[in-house]
């Protein structure tokens, strides 16, 4: 039996658009063609219920874009802009009438109103602009919004800064208004948060500039940090943090120069490493679970490959320019 997955890709990579492709049991993947429409999408939201993905379009000028899948074919929903520069990172709100966005390049976080029966993008709802530096002299960077996730009851958005090394919390209006910001964790210097998840209570943070994982207890008030370690065993230099998963209480991270993957458990508190092995190519941005094996874009030489987790063997190398993401049907 196959599974379709999708393949999002840099046109400035060579990449063609969105690519469609197939995995067998196994793990053969089958490139069968691509949507030139979808353009930049480094990072997608499939909704198997309505047969509808949305994409950003990481440009310049930010877009979200909505497409209904009808017959093998992507049907235009909708766009709308996401009021900032270079979108990286969606998330869907519990009810999903909202999606929230990451503006990596203007450091701003958005969101946007969903038409509540086609899930088409009708408009920016809210935008909220980060300003400043973080805490490291040195480094002066300014905010670079990497991750936007709604917390379970969908009236709270919790975004990481990987330029002011801070994690925030806001609050969000029905309507998609964004307010009430707060600092939920500050990082430490060099830190460089990217992406979020939660596993109950405790909230997994990846730093890609330190390449580390950290746990942290979620409060009403904070989050406050519980264990830390690195991702990269190896600690290659210039090693850098890429995707964050969670799945059957295991988190897997992906380590960008040292080109592993690496999985933790967390046991009351404590982060502990259970797995490591090579990705299959240079820089794994992005990698998904598809059916039972995990696929993983690499985004410096364009290969996508698929392994076997239980025992870390590459099953299967393709060539696909400008690789930058997956998503599974």
């Amino acid at each position: 039996m196959k599974h379709r997955f999708w393949i999002g890709t840099y046109s400035a990579n060579g990449g063609e658009g969105l690519i469609s492709a197939t995995i067998d049991e196994a793990g053969r993947i089958e490139i069968e063609g691509a949507e030139p429409r979808i353009v930049d999408a480094s990072y997608g939201l499939w909704c198997a219920d309505l047969q509808t993905a949305w994409f950003v379009c990481e440009q310049e000028d930010g877009q979200v874009s909505g497409w209904l899948l009808e017959d093998e074919r992507w049907v235009l929903l909708g766009s709308a802009s996401t009021g900032g520069a270079a979108p990286c990172f969606l998330d869907i709100s519990p009810d999903r009438s909202l999606l929230a966005v990451a503006n990596y390049d203007s450091g701003s976080v958005a969101v946007i109103a969903l038409d509540p029966v086609t899930g088409a993008p009708l408009r920016c709802s809210g935008v909220l602009q980060n300003s400043g530096n973080g805490p490291d002299p040195d480094r002066q960077a300014g905010p670079h919004i990497h991750c936007a996730r709604f917390a379970e009851e969908g009236s709270t958005l919790y975004f990481t800064d990987l330029g002011l090394d801070r994690v925030f919390a806001a609050s969000v209006g029905n309507g998609g208004e964004i307010h009430d910001k707060r600092e939920m964790f500050c990082a430490p210097p060099g830190f460089g948060p990217r992406h979020l998840m939660a596993l109950g209570n405790e909230i997994l943070v990846n730093g890609e500039l330190s390449s580390s994982l950290t746990a942290l207890c979620k409060t009403e008030a904070t989050f406050m940090p519980m264990d830390s370690l690195r991702t990269d065993p190896s600690n290659k230099p210039d090693n850098l943090g890429g995707h964050l998963l969670v799945e059957d209480q295991l988190v897997w991270t992906s380590n960008r120069g040292a080109d592993t993957l690496v999985a933790f458990r967390v046991m009351q508190g404590a982060l502990h490493q259970v797995a490591c092995f090579a990705s299959g190519g240079q820089s794994p941005r992005h990698f998904a679970r598809v059916n039972k094996h995990l696929v993983v874009a690499h985004e410096k030489d364009g290969i996508v490959s698929s392994i076997d987790a239980s025992a870390g063997n590459v099953l299967c190398d393709v060539v696909v320019p400008g690789a930058a993401f997956i998503m599974s049907a």
